[in-house]
């Protein structure tokens, strides 16, 4: 699909880190639809009607991966007027927990694979601007 001009509005969206439980792998998803098809990205998706943005989340990647979160805090805000083609970004990361949930055998359309890297390990070109983020959190997260 092309886009050819922005929407006007913004769409709220959240995005979570998933981190084993010795915070040496991340879990990411990858993408199945255009934009960035076939790149890789922490899991999170758009706000809808009626839900706050922290349902947002739990919702998302219920969705993307199969497991049940919660989110922990918020590491940092992004916004990004023009990141993707299709409108606006305002992009909450959180830092959230598993609780349970399995990513064996989860399809779902718009996610082709889920994967756990190490962190080292974490592809370098990522979709949207998940690799800043995700540099930025290693170094004022994991490592303060």
């Amino acid at each position: 699909m092309k886009y050819t001009k922005q929407s006007e509005y913004v769409r709220p969206s959240a995005v979570g880190f998933i981190l084993n439980q010795d915070k040496t792998e991340i879990l990411l998803v990858q993408r199945n639809v255009e934009p960035y098809k076939d790149m890789w990205m922490m899991s999170g998706g758009h706000m809808k009607v009626g839900e706050t943005i922290e349902e947002c989340l739990v919702r998302e990647v219920k969705e993307e991966t199969g497991l049940d979160v919660a989110t922990k805090e918020l590491f940092t805000v992004h916004s990004d007027p023009e990141q993707d083609l299709r409108h606006a970004a305002l992009v909450l990361f959180y830092v959230v927990e598993i609780k349970g949930g399995s990513i064996e055998q989860w399809k779902v359309f718009e996610i082709k694979d889920r994967k756990w890297f190490k962190l080292e390990d974490v592809p370098k070109q990522m979709c949207f601007h998940h690799r800043r983020i995700f540099d930025k959190f290693v170094k004022e997260y994991l490592h303060k």
